[in-house]
C-alpha cells in the first residue's frame, strides 16, 4: 500500500468524528441529510483490507465518535469481506474483544457483536455466548450467534429458548437457529411448533418462524403443524428400524 494510501486512510478515519450535518441535493432534488463521518463510514469499508488494520485501532482511540463510526465500518468491511476475517492476526482479535468489553455504548456493542461473529475462535464464540444475557443487547448477539456456524452455539440457544419466555427474544432464536441450518435443532423446534397452539390455516408470525426455520436446517417444503409433526414420527420410526 502507498504512501498516499496510507494517509487517506488516515484521514478517512479523522472524519469519523467530523457530524456536521450536510443536505444531499442533486439540482432542485432534496434527498435528506448526511456527514462526513457517514461517508468516510462508507468508504473505509469499500478500501477493504488496507483499511482493517486501522480501523481495529480506531476502536480504542480516545474519542467515542471515532470508536462508534470505526465499529460502523468494521462491521461493513466484514459483510464485504467475511474472508479477511477468518484468519485474523491474534493482536487485531484482541482489540476487537477488549472494544466489545470496554465499550458500553449501544451502537459500538452491536456493532462488534457482528465482527465478532465472523472471528470462528473460541474466545470470541464465549464471549458472545456469555453475552446471552445481556437484556440490553440479547437480540443484536443472537443474530451475530446465527452467524457463527458453531454447534455449541446450536445448544446454547436452544437451552435460551427452552427458558425464555419473550415471544420476541424467542424468535429471534428460532430464526437464528435457522440460519446454522444444525439438525441438532430440529426436535426442539418441532416439539415447540406441536404445543403451540392455533388453528391450522391462521396466520402467526411466531408459527412461520418455526416453520421457515425447519424448511432451512431440513430442505423440507412442509407448511403446516401436522406435517411437520407426521414428517418428524416417520423419521424416528425410519430411526429405529
Amino acid at each position: 500500500m502507498g504512501v498516499n494510501a496510507k494517509g487517506a486512510i488516515i484521514a478517512l478515519i479523522e472524519t469519523l468524528k467530523d457530524k456536521e450535518q450536510l443536505e444531499v441535493t442533486h439540482g432542485n432534488f432534496k434527498f435528506g441529510f448526511t456527514s462526513p463521518a457517514n461517508c468516510a463510514v462508507h468508504a473505509l469499508a469499500k478500501i477493504g483490507e488496507p483499511a482493517l488494520e486501522p480501523l481495529c485501532h480506531a476502536l480504542i482511540n480516545e474519542d467515542i465518535y471515532i470508536r462508534a463510526n470505526a465499529s460502523q465500518a468494521l462491521c461493513e468491511l466484514s459483510d464485504h469481506y467475511p474472508a479477511l476475517f477468518l484468519e485474523l492476526d491474534s493482536s487485531l482479535i484482541k482489540l476487537i474483544l477488549d472494544a466489545y468489553k470496554d465499550n458500553k455504548r449501544y451502537n459500538i456493542h452491536c456493532n462488534v457483536a457482528c465482527i465478532i461473529a465472523k472471528l470462528k475462535d473460541s474466545i470470541s464464540i464465549e464471549l458472545l455466548i456469555s453475552a446471552l444475557n445481556d437484556s440490553n443487547i440479547c437480540e443484536e448477539v443472537i443474530f451475530a450467534l446465527g452467524k457463527t456456524n458453531n454447534r455449541r452455539v446450536v445448544y446454547q440457544l436452544l437451552d435460551k429458548l427452552k427458558n425464555n419466555k419473550d415471544k420476541l427474544i424467542r424468535i429471534d432464536i428460532i430464526r437464528a437457529l435457522g440460519e446454522l441450518r444444525d439438525s441438532a435443532a430440529i426436535e426442539d423446534i418441532i416439539n415447540i411448533l406441536k404445543d403451540y397452539q392455533i388453528r391450522e390455516r391462521s396466520h402467526d408470525v411466531f408459527k412461520d418462524e418455526l416453520v421457515s426455520s425447519l424448511q432451512k436446517i431440513t430442505s423440507m417444503k412442509l407448511w403446516s403443524k401436522n406435517q411437520w409433526i407426521q414428517w418428524w414420527d416417520d423419521q424416528k420410526q425410519k430411526r429405529e428400524k
